[in-house]
């Protein structure tokens, strides 16, 4: 089809008047349908599969662990020690410059190194026996604490004297059977109980968390309340760490660290009620305040 605009005409040809066409008309092409064609495009190869034996299985991911927390007895026994260590030093200084002493200087680091593992290992029991009953007991924490410093200090303190039996009487061929043992440490362990449950009252159970002033009175109330246990222990005729120290100092020949200065110190000639119950509370004293002050430690 042509456009010519001069003769009037578009390409067409004039119609006759019989009305027949002439032969130069022109016929229009059909035009093809068009077709909807699925876009294409270029990906990438997918890997290759491992064989079974190189597969790797996925761990699920975990949640991170939190903070290990350390045994809450062993904070107690820590404090203990260190004030055992400290009396037990004193005490070797004292020792020393007692009128009559023979004994040498390095007594004071002999007495510190008996306080800290007799010490220690009774201050574990105990420790470990009211951490148990703070932490469970609700309705009777008062008589649950009593009880389970009675069974964790005459649990360890029967052990320790019998393997310290074993040893020294395999060794030297000594009969130590007046050393301290289980008698001691049941009721050394229900006098901490006592005076923790009393100075660190909850009615609805749980752990005492104490914090400065108050921190304190509660140790202080638990080593007088040891103290006053070590006083009845010594006087019903047991024996505490100093006294089986003396003891045991008396069996051997030329041993230093006998006590009979101190005791002659006091007025006694040897080791006798008075002596024995001083030093018994000095002992007890320092025992329940650092088991006390360890107990109550708590995260800032």
């Amino acid at each position: 089809m042509s456009l010519n605009p001069e003769n009037g005409s578009f390409g067409i040809p004039p119609v006759g008047g019989d009305g027949e066409v002439g032969s130069a008309v022109a016929v229009a092409e059909p035009v093809a349908p068009m077709l909807a064609v699925e876009p294409t495009y270029d990906l990438p190869p997918p890997p290759p599969t491992p064989p079974w034996g190189a597969q790797v299985a996925v761990v699920p991911a975990q949640a991170p662990a939190g903070p290990r927390t350390r045994p809450r007895w062993i904070v107690p026994t820590g404090i203990a020690v260190i004030g055992l260590i400290v009396a037990g030093a004193l005490g070797g200084f004292a020792l020393r410059l007692a009128p009559g002493s023979h004994a040498p200087a390095s007594v004071a680091v002999t007495l510190a190194l008996v306080g800290a593992i007799v010490g220690g290992l009774g201050a574990a029991g105990v420790g470990a026996g009211l951490a148990a009953a703070e932490s469970v007991a609700r309705s009777l924490r008062g008589p649950a604490l009593v009880l389970a410093g009675a069974v964790g200090g005459g649990a360890v303190g029967a052990a320790s004297n019998l393997v310290g039996r074993w040893v020294l009487e395999g060794l030297f061929g000594r009969e130590l059977s007046a050393v301290g043992g289980g008698l001691e440490g049941l009721a050394l362990g229900a006098a901490a109980g006592l005076g923790y449950a009393l100075a660190t009252p909850r009615h609805e159970g749980g752990m005492a968390t104490p914090r400065g002033a108050d921190r304190v009175r509660a140790a202080t109330v638990t080593g007088l309340s040891c103290a006053a246990a070590a006083v009845l222990i010594t006087g019903l005729g047991g024996h505490l760490a100093g006294t089986s120290l003396n003891f045991v100092a008396r069996s051997f020949q030329g041993s230093q660290v006998g006590l009979a200065p101190l005791a002659r110190m006091l007025g006694e000639p040897e080791l006798g009620p008075l002596s024995r119950a001083v030093i018994g509370a000095y002992e007890g004293a320092f025992f329940g305040f650092g088991l006390a002050l360890g107990l109550t430690r708590r995260p800032l």
